[in-house]
């Protein structure tokens, strides 16, 4: 009986090694979902991390209240767009994170997260934020280039 639990062991974690390049091992999306986030995401536990890292630290200066330093890793096509951003981020501040979903490509990805947040009236709500990263061949560190949100 130990034998065969061992074994199996080693199949499961190998097959979960040999997959690790496969970020999203399940993903359960609701149909009329109205911002296309999933209800619920079995993420890989072996998958590479570290653009998840990246992301994090821009959202843990977000939520110190450091705005500006946070968006300014950002490229912005518009000022106003940034600037209306750091309004309503000084706004409903960030209290916590949880990634919901993530979508990889060569060189890029999305990491698609639910936030919670607090309004200065007091209110208490969710809101999905998107934050894409990119990384040159060349290059070891993810770099942002995209930040939307909705309030």
């Amino acid at each position: 009986m130990m034998f065969w639990t061992v074994v199996a062991i080693a199949v499961i974690f190998g097959g979960l090694y040999a997959t690790r390049s496969n970020v999203l091992l399940y993903e359960l999306v609701e149909e009329d979902s109205v911002s296309g986030l999933p209800i619920w995401t079995l993420l890989h536990p072996l998958r590479d991390r570290s653009p998840e890292r990246s992301a994090e630290e821009i959202l843990r200066i977000l939520q110190s209240g450091r705005i500006e330093e946070a968006l300014s890793k950002f490229p912005w096509k518009s000022a106003d767009r940034k600037s209306g951003i750091m309004a309503e981020e000084a706004y409903h501040p960030i209290q916590s994170w949880k990634l919901v979903s993530r979508v990889d490509s060569p060189g890029t990805v999305e990491l698609y997260y639910s936030v919670s947040r607090h309004s200065k009236s007091g209110k208490v709500f969710s809101s999905p934020m998107w934050i894409t990263l990119e990384r040159s061949a060349s290059a070891a560190s993810w770099r942002p280039v995209k930040f939307d949100v909705v309030y």
